[in-house]
């Protein structure tokens, strides 16, 4: 990306500021990154994590920190569009994590989705996506067990 425009740039670099408070879970910088002068969206693969406000938001990273000792994102393909003032991030994402009281190490594939603008003179994320880019997760859980993951994807 050595042609990106100043816009992709700083997009990028929100971006991996977010996988960076992720895996530190570092919830309240996570939630820095994100607008606040109005509606934000998010939403992931179950059908309980969507929401419109920097709370819903908060709660969602909670329910993630606190299913697992270890997590981490690794973009694996990433391309970015901007304006002047806005734009998207869009990728495939692998995460890494351990469940609390496991050994193993589990990944899934996200689709990840970020479309940011520039509030108050700083990008700022208005609106992310991420999903399972196969099956589903168990309701009120943000991570499933590779069981479950298994038994998910034998039944497609």
């Amino acid at each position: 990306m050595s042609n990106a425009s100043d816009a992709e740039k700083k997009l990028l670099s929100l971006a991996n500021d977010f996988i960076v408070h992720h895996a530190q879970k570092k919830t309240e910088n996570m939630l820095a990154l994100f607008a606040r002068d109005g509606e934000i969206h998010f939403w992931g693969t179950g059908i309980d994590e969507e929401g419109s406000d920097i709370n819903d938001l908060r709660s969602q990273f909670e329910r993630d920190f606190n299913e697992v000792s270890k997590v981490e994102i690794s973009p694996t393909d990433t391309k970015v569009f901007a304006t002047e003032k806005s734009g998207v991030v869009i990728g495939n994402w692998n995460i890494c994590y351990q469940l609390n009281g496991s050994h193993e190490t589990e990944i899934l594939a996200l689709r990840t989705t970020i479309y940011a603008d520039v509030t108050s003179g700083s990008w700022r994320i208005r609106h992310a996506h991420w999903s399972v880019a196969y099956g589903a997760q168990p309701t009120g859980r943000s991570f499933s067990s590779k069981q479950e993951l298994n038994i998910q994807l034998e039944q497609e």
